[in-house]
């Protein structure tokens, strides 16, 4: 019996949108640029995972889409895979300690 996989979990996160537009494209540097989930199945709201998305200007995200990743990663001597990994978890460590302080959970012991 082969192995059975998880299926893709759906994360949305219009804040982390929101942060990832405020950046400037991974390649050119150019303002504004649009959130390019690495991981979408189809169109707008279905399956996407919003903490794979990665800062493209529209022009880098669309010859990823028709040429593929791995051409932009060559191409551009990226890893999209790694900048979306470290964008999401230092954006998420950040939001934590906000959290965190806000409900002085930040507050560490004085000795």
């Amino acid at each position: 019996m082969p192995p059975s996989f998880p299926k893709p979990t759906r994360t949305v996160d219009e804040s982390y949108l929101a942060y990832v537009r405020l950046l400037p494209c991974l390649v050119c540097g150019k303002k504004p640029s649009d959130p390019d989930h690495l991981i979408a199945l189809g169109t707008y709201q279905h399956k996407r995972n919003d903490l794979s998305a990665v800062p493209l200007c529209r022009t880098h995200h669309g010859e990823r889409q028709s040429r593929g990743m791995k051409w932009l990663n060559e191409k551009y001597s990226l890893d999209l895979w790694q900048v979306a990994w470290r964008m999401a978890t230092g954006w998420l460590a950040e939001k934590l300690i906000d959290e965190n302080s806000q409900h002085g959970k930040g507050d560490t012991p004085k000795r």
